[in-house]
């Protein structure tokens, strides 16, 4: 028989092997997303908007911020704040309507240590937009009404037209 120490240890071991199979947005993922927004530049943008209970407009306000991105045909990818415990993140999305679920239904704990030392915790929402193979570099920071988000993602959208028109009309 083992003793009471010994399975203390063993089971503080497997929880810690459990929590670390939890899947999160990784760097890995985070790359891998860069690469699927540049493939022969025919794919759709994409928004990861960063999340957390704990900024209460972050998560009443998701839907309205997807509904925005679908209608520029830009995807959309939420995770949240990685710190919060699963139960406060399940808790929260219970509390939305059926559109503010569905907009944070699969959202992920953030992990990425790129993400997270450019700042993604500064403030929630944090959201990138990610297209031909790279995230712009001004993230947008905070909630707001549906119309700055519009503007804030026309704004980072048009340069991409710009380029691409440009290039193809060049002699």
């Amino acid at each position: 028989m083992r003793s009471p120490a010994v399975l203390a240890l063993m089971l503080l071991l497997l929880a810690g092997a459990a929590q670390a199979q939890d899947p999160c947005f990784s760097d890995t993922d985070w790359q891998a997303l860069q690469r699927s927004t540049a493939a022969d530049g025919e794919a759709r943008p994409v928004l990861l908007y960063v999340w957390s209970p704990r900024m209460v407009l972050s998560a009443q306000h998701a839907a309205e911020v997807r509904q925005v991105a679908v209608d520029l045909g830009v995807d959309w990818l939420p995770v949240h704040d990685g710190r919060v415990p699963a139960g406060e993140i399940r808790e929260a999305v219970q509390t939305l309507d059926v559109a503010g679920r569905q907009a944070l239904a699969q959202s992920q704990p953030l992990c990425a240590r790129e993400l997270i030392d450019a700042d993604a915790w500064r403030h929630f929402p944090t959201a990138w937009l990610v297209q031909q193979g790279r995230a712009d570099t001004r993230p947008l920071v905070s909630a707001m009404p549906p119309v700055y988000w519009r503007l804030g993602l026309q704004e980072r959208l048009l340069p991409v037209t710009t380029t691409q028109n440009q290039e193809q009309h060049l002699p």
